[in-house]
């Protein structure tokens, strides 16, 4: 969570979010991106089955990102995060935000990140959310 907020994040001095992490009704995305990264159609399967069990709302801890203010959610200015999902061994994390008040759906994204040499960096854009 603190490599999200100090890349994709980087420019709000403070980060408005909903204070919980959901995958349900937030990470309904369209697959793409193919190669060495490209996941298999095993990983496909786990990911679509853990984007369909979140069905509780995980609470976010304060401490894993800075200069955070948690919004109410009838507020139309706060970031949705989901829960991050974990593939290989967390060599890979696949991990969708979106803010609610976007007309041109610009920022509601869904990307693959790795983790080398024990830091984390965007591998590839996995899918744009279709909506929610």
């Amino acid at each position: 969570m603190k490599f999200i907020r100090n890349t994709e994040f980087k420019q709000y001095d403070t980060l408005k979010i909903y204070p919980y992490l959901s995958n349900k009704n937030l990470f309904m995305i369209s697959l793409f991106g193919t190669g060495v990264y490209g996941l298999s159609n095993e990983e496909k399967t786990y990911l679509i089955k853990e984007i369909q069990s979140d069905t509780a709302k995980y609470y976010f801890n304060r401490h894993w990102m800075k200069n955070v203010q948690f919004v109410p959610q009838n507020q139309k200015d706060g970031w949705r995060l989901s829960k991050p999902i974990f593939l290989r061994n967390y060599l890979l994390c696949a991990f969708s935000f979106a803010t609610p008040y976007d007309p041109d759906f610009a920022s509601q994204w869904t990307y693959l990140y790795k983790k080398e040499n024990g830091k984390w960096s965007r591998l590839l854009l996995m899918g744009k959310i279709l909506g929610y």
